[in-house]
């Protein structure tokens, strides 16, 4: 009964209608409660060079200081995205050269971690990351210490959702 959710009209429109939410039998069953994007923490008091794009995960110069999310689908996106994929791809064959990518950057990376603020504080060079991470990141360190990079390829906007499942 969305008369009893007022403020469900004040939601970007864009997050409405979801989807996964379509409301065939005419009611809603979720409501957004937050978004966001994933895309790059960049520690700008680390990385001299402008960073704009996923290529950057594969520069060796950043060997041992690039962190990547914990979680089987994003850390696959950079990869999907290089390829000019849709990150939800589903095609088995494109995941697999995904997987291969990631694989082959896996030597680079200083860890999996599903809290991306930990390892910008900490300093990391490059860290997969949240845009809301990105921004608790700067309001500690400064605007001057921290970046979210949205890479050119392409990047995911998510949200996070209320759902009434029955």
């Amino acid at each position: 009964d969305m008369s009893l959710i007022p403020n469900f009209a004040g939601v970007i429109q864009a997050f409405q209608a979801p989807s996964y939410d379509s409301g065939a039998d005419g009611k809603r069953y979720s409501a957004p409660y937050m978004f966001g994007r994933t895309g790059l923490a960049v520690r700008l008091d680390e990385v001299k060079e402008e960073i704009t794009s996923y290529e950057s995960l594969w520069d060796p110069a950043f060997k041992g200081r690039i962190v990547m999310l914990a979680d089987s689908r994003s850390v696959l996106e950079p990869a999907l995205y290089l390829r000019g994929s849709d990150c939800n791809s589903a095609d088995r064959a494109g995941l697999e050269k995904a997987r291969d990518k990631m694989i082959e950057q896996k030597p680079l990376v200083q860890k999996y971690d599903p809290v991306p603020l930990r390892n910008i504080m900490a300093g990391s060079a490059i860290t997969q990351s949240w845009d809301g991470d990105v921004v608790r990141a700067q309001h500690d360190l400064g605007k001057n210490k921290a970046a979210f990079v949205a890479p050119v390829e392409g990047y995911s906007v998510w949200t996070d959702t209320f759902a009434v499942p029955k």
